[in-house]
């Protein structure tokens, strides 16, 4: 997700962050949780002491974490958020890979990270293709229409020997673009 710093950064989506709540939370029945509810729970904080976009959305929304848990990495939290621990957040593109006795539940008021690709400036860029670009200003990918659009596999990224190709159908089983190094 974007960063500040010194770099080119193309937006390809807007993610929402999501609570990961135990099925058998009480919460888990809600359709959205409200942010502050966190300091009525336990929190498992995920990459403690870490810039994350947990972290940042604590920060603009004036929240401090009272009573918490502190994980290195997402499977470790679901594990404890299953164990009924506490409650965390995840963002909405790892709701796909997480699969446990876990509910997501959109934070209200929404949450929303900038996803994308970023490169340092002073790195130069071979083969950024067009639609990349048209993409990225025109068109970002969304839920509403990433199965709408056709992509033909194509270099994203050339350094060295190394290229990074788009998965044209990635996009349309499962809203996210899949690169793979060559």
């Amino acid at each position: 997700s974007w960063r500040d710093g010194d770099h080119d950064w193309i937006p390809l989506k807007k993610d929402e962050l999501q609570f990961m709540i135990a099925k058998n939370h009480k919460l888990a029945k809600e359709k959205t949780i409200p942010l502050s509810c966190i300091n009525e729970e336990t929190f498992i904080e995920i990459y403690p002491q870490k810039e994350t976009d947990n972290s940042r959305c604590l920060e603009k929304n004036h929240i401090i974490v009272q009573d918490h848990f502190m994980c290195r990495d997402m499977i470790s939290a679901m594990a404890m958020v299953e164990a009924g621990l506490g409650i965390t957040i995840v963002n909405g593109v790892s709701t796909q890979t997480l699969k446990g006795d876990v509910v997501f539940r959109s934070i209200e008021p929404k949450e929303y990270v900038e996803i994308g690709i970023g490169k340092s400036c002073s790195q130069s860029v071979v083969g950024i293709t067009p639609f990349l670009l048209l993409l990225s200003s025109e068109n970002p990918v969304s839920a509403s229409n990433a199965a709408s659009i056709r992509l033909i596999p194509e270099v994203v990224y050339s350094r060295r020997s190394a290229a990074a190709v788009i998965d044209p159908s990635s996009i349309a089983h499962n809203n996210a673009l899949h690169f793979s190094v060559r």
